[in-house]
Order: structure tokens, then C-alpha cells, then sequence
């Protein structure tokens, strides 16, 4: 497998671990029973929208036409 594939599929990956705590952090079930934590539930979603990015510049499709 060649690491523009790694990055895309791991970029990927990211992008869907950080939108599971964002929704855990909203819940309110995330690490500590104080509440809902709304400024780590955006963190987590511009984090993943950011991994979403890597891996769209990333994607097989994206590459160089090859010979």
C-alpha cells in the first residue's frame, strides 16, 4: 500500500473516531460525569472536518495521471 493511500485511509479513520467523541462529549457520557462540554464537542468536530481535508487532498483519485 503506498502512503498516500495510508494517509487517506487514516485520515479517514480520524475524521470518524473524532465525530464518536464529539457526539460522547455532547452526550455527556465523555471522560468525566460534569455535564455536556460543548467547547470539546466543537474542538472534536473541526478536528475531524480538518482529517476530512487531509484526506480529500490525499485520496487515490487525487493522484498524478500515471504512464
Amino acid at each position: 500500500m503506498d502512503q498516500r493511500m495510508t494517509i487517506f485511509l487514516g485520515a479517514i479513520a480520524a475524521a470518524v473516531l473524532l465525530v464518536i467523541i464529539a457526539a460522547l462529549y455532547w452526550s455527556g457520557h465523555m471522560f468525566y460525569p460534569t455535564g455536556v462540554h460543548h467547547k470539546h464537542a466543537i474542538l472534536a468536530i473541526v478536528l475531524a472536518a480538518g482529517a476530512l481535508v487531509i484526506a480529500n487532498f490525499n485520496r487515490p483519485s487525487a493522484a498524478v495521471a500515471r504512464r
